[in-house]
């Protein structure tokens, strides 16, 4: 298992820890093709790659939540994806629905959502987006939650869930999630693995 803390310098949404394919390398829990934890339980989402996975997520990074959190999205695909009109939220809908508008996702793209402050890069020009809530409170939370991507009929795409609080809830029906992520330490995000990203 390969495993990474990240610091705050990791979280500038640097090319080289978010956009390169290295990313399933320096992803800090490796997922097959989900997640596991070592001598834990596999998470799985039973069904043929969706053609944008979420790729990772950091709920409990170092000091501020809002600062650090961040849900990276990737097309595995060998065409773009239009996401004009998707969404991203979780399961229970307490948090609030991140819609994206006007963005096509290249391929083998990185679309990486902050909750905090930031400027926001959408060329993706070299193939890496950004996009800044400006939130001023934590999205995901630190207990347990689920992370849902929707098209823009609302036909669930991805999801993941991991931790047992209240805030985590099934899976949409045409999506299965076998198995339970434990609630990892500060600092440390959940990625997927090379083999659950090709093409």
């Amino acid at each position: 298992m390969v495993s990474r803390k990240f610091d705050s310098t990791d979280l500038k949404g640097t090319r080289s820890i978010l956009g390169s394919p290295m990313v399933a390398i320096s992803v800090i829990m490796m997922i097959l093709p989900f997640l596991f934890v070592s001598a834990g339980p596999i998470g799985t989402s039973a069904r043929a790659i969706p053609s944008i996975v979420i790729n990772e997520v950091l709920y409990d990074p170092l000091g501020s939540d809002v600062s650090g959190e961040f849900v990276e999205l990737y097309n595995p695909t060998g065409t773009s994806v239009n996401m004009d009109g998707w969404s991203l939220t979780d399961r229970d809908g307490t948090g609030p629905e991140i819609i994206f508008a006007g963005l096509s996702l290249p391929t083998h793209g990185y679309l990486v959502i902050f909750t905090g402050p930031g400027a926001n890069d959408t060329d993706l020009s070299d193939g890496v987006g950004r996009i800044y809530l400006g939130r001023s409170e934590g999205l995901w939370s630190n207990s347990g939650d689920d992370v849902l991507l929707l098209d823009k009929t609302g036909q669930p795409i991805d999801y993941m869930s991991y931790g047992n609080g209240i805030s985590v809830d099934p899976p949409p029906a045409n999506l299965t999630w076998n198995g339970t992520v434990p609630v990892i330490p500060e600092g440390y995000s959940l990625g997927r693995s090379a083999p659950s990203l090709a093409a």
